[in-house]
């Protein structure tokens, strides 16, 4: 005989929503008039390990730019600042893109 208890979990509601999934620039608390663009930003909502070799940045008015190599683990389930991203030039919008290097 199999018994229910009625509880219905899955492993994505045990790990804790912190934003989007993946990498991502967090702008959140800065403007055009900040030296700061955003945040680096990796969320693991996965299972397993992340293991990053290096992050590549463009973007417009920006100084933080190019292939940056970090070698990080992002652990199972967690939420990590990698790097700041600089304005160039304060008072004048700012875009940047990031894409990811995996190990």
């Amino acid at each position: 005989m199999i018994m229910s208890t009625g509880l219905n979990f899955s492993l994505a509601a045990i790990v804790q929503d912190q934003g989007p999934e993946g990498i991502y620039v967090d702008v959140q608390g800065h403007d055009d008039n900040d030296d700061v663009v955003g945040n680096v930003t990796y969320n693991n909502q996965s299972s397993g390990n992340v293991r990053i070799e290096s992050i590549y940045v463009h973007g417009e008015n920006i100084t933080t730019q190019g292939r940056i190599v970090i070698h990080m683990d992002i652990p199972a389930g967690t939420k990590k600042q990698i790097f700041v991203i600089l304005r160039d030039k304060k008072g004048k919008p700012a875009k940047a893109s990031v894409a990811v290097h995996y190990e």
